[in-house]
């Protein structure tokens, strides 16, 4: 019996287990990063779960993981300060009829403050995983909480989307269906419907990790008539997409924060394309990106201890928040 991680931060070694006394199979290592680590158990050669280890979702199946706290892990631990609410909503997708869930985080004082609208953050997962990333893995609502009670941050409601669209049109790429016109026709109305949120374009952020960050950036070039801020965690500078094009923020720096609030790209700095990114990142602010343009790095992988700590520096930076990093 074996067990072996995905990359990153644990490698892709198998380790061998052996058979202790009490009859329990155990390993003991000293060679892996903090962090979050994705990780496979081998039985004879065969890929299987531990029943008994901690199961989540990624690269598309249930999946062990196991998450060692470093010395910046505070700020998502829960804490002894007021919290808000995850709530699972439900509404029907108008390209395919289905029935569709989102998670909505909402802070403390949300059933207090009845008269008080909110600001709204669009947050998106990663490929291979779902909407219940950012609230198991990412713990985003401890992070809100934490920040709030700190005073590093606005209170905003923050809504956490499948990525997938499945149509009965065969599926040729990682975006299937249309996960721009999802959210705004179907996910935005119902969110406007429920909750007690503000109106203005100055007031909805959209950002996202990997796959995710692709499609808030596609969403946000696209319609910025409706989005003024957007974060990119572990992913690209604007490109030339098939239906967008964010090539001319790379020809003209200045338009950075004439079309945007808050412009923010992380990554994790073990990532093969970072130091590229990066230098890219530095050529913008020296040549006038302006106020909007935001970065910032950690050491890690394409990994969640990473994608949690971009969240809190976009989050604490987001709608004239307490920008305390």
């Amino acid at each position: 019996m074996s067990v072996a991680g995905l990359g990153g931060s644990m490698g892709e070694k198998q380790y061998e287990m052996s058979k202790n006394p009490d009859g329990l199979w155990q390993v003991t290592v000293h060679d892996i990063a903090p962090g979050f680590h994705y990780h496979n158990y081998y039985v004879d050669g065969i890929q299987t779960i531990n029943p008994v280890a901690p199961i989540g979702y990624g690269c598309f199946t249930p999946i062990n993981y196991f998450d060692i706290p470093d010395d910046d892990s505070e700020f998502y631990i829960e804490k002894n300060v007021p919290h808000g609410e995850i709530v699972m909503e439900q509404f029907t997708c108008g390209q395919n009829g289905r029935t569709r869930c989102c998670y909505i985080y909402t802070p403390p004082s949300y059933h207090e403050n009845v008269d008080t609208c909110y600001p709204v953050l669009f947050l998106q997962h990663g490929v291979g995983e779902n909407e219940t990333g950012w609230v198991w893995h990412g713990h985003i609502d401890n992070i809100m909480d934490n920040l709030i009670a700190a005073g590093r941050c606005r209170e905003m409601l923050i809504v956490i989307n499948s990525a997938y669209v499945y149509c009965d049109e065969p599926i040729h790429d990682l975006f299937p269906g249309d996960f721009e016109q999802m959210l705004l026709n179907d996910c935005m109305p119902m969110l406007k419907e429920r909750y007690r949120i503000l109106n203005d374009r100055s007031s909805f952020a959209i950002a996202g990790l990997s796959m995710g960050s692709a499609q808030a950036m596609r969403t946000a070039i696209r319609r910025q008539d409706l989005f003024a801020s957007v974060g990119v965690f572990s992913g690209a500078l604007p490109i030339v997409g098939t239906d967008y094009d964010g090539s001319a923020y790379m020809l003209n720096p200045c338009l950075i924060s004439e079309k945007y609030d808050v412009f923010f790209i992380g990554a994790g700095e073990n990532e093969p394309f970072w130091p590229d990114t990066l230098a890219k990142l530095k050529e913008l602010e020296q040549n006038g990106a302006g106020p909007a343009l935001h970065y910032s790095s950690y050491p890690g992988f394409h990994e969640w201890d990473v994608w949690r700590k971009l969240a809190r520096d976009f989050i604490c930076r987001l709608f004239g928040g307490g920008n305390s990093l």
